[in-house]
C-alpha cells in the first residue's frame, strides 16, 4: 500500500513540475543557458581543432617522410581523421558532464524556486566556494571516465 501512495505522490510531483514549465518559462530559459554555453564552447573546440588534425598527424608521422606519396598522405589523412573523430567523440561523451558542472548554480536556482513554489523549505545551503569546488571535483571525475571510454 505504501508503494501505491508513494507512486501517486511521485506522479503528482511530476504533474506539478510539468505545470511549472508552462507557468514559469523563465525557469526553462534559465535551465537552457548552461547547455547553450557548453554547446558554443564544444563547437568552437571542434571548429578550431579539426582543421589542425592534418598538421598534428604530419608532426607525428615524421617517420613516413621517405614513404611514397600515396602511402605517406594516406597514413597522415587517416591519422587526421582519427584525431577528428576522437575530438568529436570526446565532445559527445563529455557534453552532459560539462553542462551539469557549468549548470550547477543555475539548476540550484531552479530547484530553489520550484521547492518554494511547492511549499517546501530548502535543504542545506552550500557557499559559492563549496559549490564550485564540489562541481569541479565532480567534473574532473566524470571527464576522467569520459576519456577512458572515448
Amino acid at each position: 500500500m505504501r508503494f501505491t501512495n508513494d507512486f501517486s505522490d511521485g506522479v503528482g510531483y511530476f504533474a506539478a513540475g510539468v505545470k511549472s514549465w508552462g507557468t514559469r518559462p523563465k525557469l526553462m530559459l534559465l535551465g537552457a543557458i548552461p547547455a547553450v554555453i557548453v554547446s558554443a564552447l564544444m563547437f568552437a573546440l571542434v571548429a578550431w581543432a579539426v582543421p589542425r588534425t592534418y598538421s598534428w598527424a604530419s608532426a607525428l608521422t615524421g617517420f613516413a617522410d621517405e614513404w611514397a606519396l600515396l602511402f605517406r598522405e594516406g597514413a597522415r589523412i587517416s591519422l587526421g581523421i582519427a584525431f577528428a573523430i576522437a575530438i568529436v567523440m570526446f565532445c559527445i561523451v563529455s557534453f552532459v558532464t560539462i553542462t551539469l558542472t557549468v549548470g550547477g548554480p543555475f539548476y540550484e536556482q531552479i530547484w530553489k524556486a520550484t521547492e518554494k513554489s511547492l511549499g517546501f523549505s530548502g535543504g542545506v545551503q552550500l557557499g559559492l566556494t563549496q559549490q564550485v569546488s564540489k562541481g569541479v571535483g565532480d567534473m574532473l571525475r566524470m571527464l576522467a571516465m569520459a576519456l577512458k571510454t572515448s
